[in-house]
């Protein structure tokens, strides 16, 4: 009876990691994006190889991640304004599409031998202005896809996607790179982007617009600003996730020049080092999506920082692989359990209406800040080293999660009455 009940429960939690794929909008998102997120971080992989055996300079590394997500702290405020108003679906099909036009230019310059680095840093810039609406809309396309009661799910199982992508790509890359070079791995990019274009083309969607109220660019850029200025966890969790992803999350911008010049090892090991990031990530990604609840997340945070901040102090002083690796998938972990967290906090608590909004801030923080953080420890890491200036970066993070953990009454204090609202919590 015991091993049936210990059985029973192993299928309940199964179930419920999975349970937004029974409906059909979800699953034909969720395949047409793992395919096309594996293609992208072949892509990655590939162009930070390239770009260091091209300059062999931390600061370029860290001046095209710069370029390539500073457009998400300009554009992102006022695009995002247009997901609360136009159709979701045909936002994603726009630029879905010229993203794929990106990688092909990428491809094409490369195979005839005519590709620079300022070419790079121009089509890394295009990037981000098209990753600018693309994040925030993504974020608020989920009430699309899944009942709202079901929304923390679809959100950590989305993680899984990325995840899983972090787990495939970089081994597929680093892998081929080998073989079919650095524009393969872009040319096969390019053409991963079908399959989301196919799976959005496909997503039964109407679009139903909230209110009739004149669109209004600046308007509606200020009433999210007044919104979240207003919201005590809104505004605390964002500014928690924009000053860790300016310190912690930029470490993946200088795993190049970490494996050729302290490992030693070549795009191998750097596709081997990411998908341990990867296993890390992943598994958190599961952890997040088999919980019941969003109650409970706050220390999920701290803890996460806390793990994460302890991972990248000494990473960049070691010179083994084996425990380079198992510090990646601890990184990975820590990082994906704090933005997914904070991501489920956010949406389950702020107010529909301000959805694109508020996700817009969310992608800028974590994104944008990531920018400016890879462009400013790269500089730090030119002045002192890359290890003194990643280890600065994480004991910043572990004061960062104290303040956290002591704000966490507050933030639930606040929450409460949403939570009641929403059958979280009893009244």
């Amino acid at each position: 009876m015991r091993n049936k009940s210990i059985l029973s429960s192993k299928i309940s939690v199964l179930s419920r990691i999975f349970e937004s794929f029974q409906y059909r909008n979800f699953r034909l998102y969720f395949t047409g994006q793992v395919l096309s997120q594996i293609g992208t971080w072949m892509q990655q992989i590939a162009l930070s190889w390239l770009i260091y055996n091209i300059t062999g300079s931390v600061v370029l590394l860290g001046t095209v991640m710069f370029l390539a997500q500073i457009p998400m702290m300009i554009l992102t405020p006022f695009l995002s304004t247009l997901v609360d108003t136009f159709n979701k679906r045909t936002i994603l099909l726009m630029e879905q599409s010229c993203a794929m036009c990106l990688a092909a230019t990428l491809a094409i310059l490369f195979f005839t031998h005519t590709i620079q680095i300022w070419h790079i840093m121009v089509l890394a810039m295009l990037g981000g202005c098209i990753s600018a609406i693309d994040m925030p809309t993504r974020q608020a396309f989920y009430t699309a896809l899944v009942p709202p009661e079901k929304l923390s799910n679809a959100i950590a199982l989305n993680s899984a996607i990325i995840n899983s992508a972090r787990l495939l790509g970089p081994v597929i890359a680093g892998l081929l790179i080998p073989i079919i070079t650095e524009g393969g791995c872009f040319a096969l990019n390019a053409l991963s982007y079908l399959c989301v274009l196919v799976a959005l083309a496909k997503i039964r969607y109407v679009h139903k617009r909230k209110t009739e109220k004149k669109f209004s660019v600046f308007g509606d850029f200020k009433a999210g600003v007044s919104y979240i200025s207003h919201s005590v966890p809104i505004r605390t969790l964002l500014l928690t996730v924009s000053i860790f992803s300016f310190c912690v999350f930029t470490f993946t911008t200088f795993i190049p020049a970490y494996v050729k010049d302290i490992l030693g090892g070549d795009s191998r090991y750097l596709g081997l080092f990411m998908s341990c990031f990867g296993v890390g990530s992943f598994s958190a990604a599961m952890y997040l999506a088999a919980r019941k609840s969003v109650l409970g997340l706050g220390k999920i945070v701290t803890f996460s920082i806390l793990l994460s901040s302890l991972a990248v102090i000494p990473l960049f002083h070691i010179h083994i692989i084996w425990v380079a690796l198992i510090l990646a998938v601890l990184l990975g972990f820590g990082l994906i359990c704090t933005a997914a967290s904070c991501n489920t906090l956010i949406q389950t608590i702020l107010t529909p209406s301000m959805r694109g909004r508020v996700m817009g801030y969310y992608s800028m923080g974590f994104v944008g800040s990531g920018a400016l953080g890879s462009l400013f420890w790269g500089w730090v890491s030119k002045f002192t080293s890359l290890a003194i200036a990643m280890g600065i970066s994480g004991s910043i993070c572990i004061v960062l999660a104290f303040v956290f953990h002591r704000t966490l009454p507050s933030i639930r204090r606040h929450a409460r009455p949403v939570y009641v609202s929403k059958g979280i919590l009893e009244e």
